[in-house]
Formats: C-alpha cells, structure tokens, sequence
C-alpha cells in the first residue's frame, strides 16, 4: 500500500472499531463520521469502495477487509485524494489526543511490502505489542519511520 492509502485504511479501521462507541470522545466520533462522510459521497459511483468500507465497518480489525479496503481506494485513485489524506490525519490526529488508548488497538502488520519509498508514522501498539511488523519487504528507494511505540502501562 502507498503512505497515504496506509493511513487512510488505518483512520478508517480505527474510526469503524471506535467512532460510535460511548466512551470515544466527541472528537473522535465527529472526526469517524467527516471521514466516512467523504469516502461515501467522493465514491459513491465506486461499489468496490462503498462495499469495502461498509465491509470494514463490520468488522474493522480483520486484516483481510483491510486489505480489500485498500486495494478498491488504490483502483478508485484515491492515493491522490489530499482532502481524504488530510480526513484521515485528522482522524488519527484525534485519535491520539482525546483517546490515545483507542489507537493502541491499531498496529501495522505487513505481510509483504513492494515499494518504492515507504513512509511510516503515528502506529501505536498496544502495551508489548508490535508497532509495525513487516515479513518481507523490497523498498528500492528510503525507509523512514517516525513516532512508532506502545501505549503507556496500565495503572
């Protein structure tokens, strides 16, 4: 997956498993429903994203709905998409600083990875969890990781 796909399919599996829960904060819940906002009207001629997201929602942790997710947003174009990018950031962004412990739910665990450039930041795990674990990976050009760790111990 590109950066930007990354981060958009981790918002969206972020905001699916807490956006509409009662302990999320308002923030959150407000950032969930903007992001989903715009993946439903931007695509909504695209079934394979709309299918997609509405897959993820069921059941936003299992890796392979991820993946579906990520794959119909990279044929739909929207790796170029900056208003979803900046949506997503968002998301993320509300995320670690109303709930921080909402994002120690969502690591990043890459089976295999082709790219040309990787960019990796903002992935918490939970407590002795793996921030980013990835099995095989062919990066022709730089890897760059940046605020990659695990949420603090529960007290």
């Amino acid at each position: 997956m590109e950066p930007v796909t990354t981060t958009i399919v981790a918002a969206i599996a972020l905001g699916a498993s807490q956006g509409l829960k009662d302990t999320a904060a308002q923030a959150v819940k407000d950032s969930w429903a903007a992001l989903k906002k715009l993946i439903q009207d931007r695509y909504q001629d695209n079934e394979d994203v709309t299918d997609a997201l509405d897959y993820v929602r069921k059941k936003p942790e299992a890796e392979a709905r991820q993946q579906m997710l990520a794959n119909a947003l990279k044929d739909a174009g929207a790796a170029h998409d900056q208003e979803l990018a900046e949506r997503s950031e968002e998301l993320l962004t509300a995320v670690e600083k109303n709930s921080p412990e909402l994002a120690a739910s969502i690591g990043m665990d890459i089976k295999i990875l082709k790219a040309a450039r990787l960019d990796v930041s903002k992935v918490l795990a939970a407590q002795g969890g793996t921030g980013v674990k990835i099995g095989t990976a062919e990066i022709e050009g730089t890897a760059s990781f940046s605020n990659i760790g695990g949420s603090s111990p529960k007290q």
